[in-house]
């Protein structure tokens, strides 16, 4: 018995410092891009999403927490002999937790706030589509894709279809955008609880593409 204990004694502590070592890595994640400074819709949509799936994990994070709690409480209670420097660290994970939830809370309570500033944004990104929209219908009626002549205009290296191919991937490039941008609306009307649930349909778009 007495080796046992005397065993016992040596690895609880290496446990526990794995315990909080992987702890220690996941909350400096999480603050980290908790606190991360957003420049752009998909930064935000991004951090979005991150929060929503941190929301569902708190029971998890908690757990994982008192676990690590619960294990250097029982080697205090039973005197078992820790490094100063893995106590240390447990007193550092025990500030990094309590911050992140800190930051959980605080990004909860801007949510709205920062949603009305993004939303600014994203209706720019919506101009800038608009705009490019415009520039591809005018680009597409253009008299040369009615001149064939003798039927050169068919050949890739032609000037009509290298004007035709351009199109066609700006075409391309434009749904895309307009996809994204309808997702991040989507995402948008998903977190702010006064949001109508509109999303942009882009019907003059699918003109133009068509």
């Amino acid at each position: 018995p007495t080796r046992c204990l005397n065993e016992l004694e040596r690895l609880l502590p290496v446990l526990g410092a794995e315990k909080v070592r992987k702890l220690t890595i996941e909350t400096n994640d999480i603050n980290s891009r908790l606190t991360k400074q957003m420049a752009t819709v998909e930064d935000f949509c991004e951090y979005l999403e991150f929060l929503e799936a941190l929301q569902k994990r708190q029971e998890e994070l908690q757990e994982q927490y008192s676990g690590v709690e619960e294990h250097y409480d029982l080697m205090q209670e039973q005197g078992v002999a820790t490094p100063a420097s893995d106590l240390a660290e447990y007193r550092g994970v025990s500030i990094e937790f309590t911050n992140m939830k800190s930051n959980m809370d605080n990004s909860e309570s801007r949510k709205a706030e920062d949603i009305d500033s993004f939303t600014l944004m994203l209706e720019t990104n919506i101009k800038t589509l608009e705009a490019d929209r415009k520039e591809s219908k005018n680009l597409s009626q253009d008299d040369i894709f009615l001149e064939y002549g003798d039927g050169t205009g068919i050949e890739a290296s032609s000037e009509v279809m290298r004007k035709l191919t351009s199109l066609d991937e700006k075409a391309t490039e434009l749904k895309e955008t307009a996809e994204k941008i309808q997702n991040q609306q989507k995402l948008f009307n998903k977190h702010d609880p006064n949001s109508s649930g509109q999303v942009d349909r882009f019907e003059e778009l699918k003109e133009v593409v068509d």
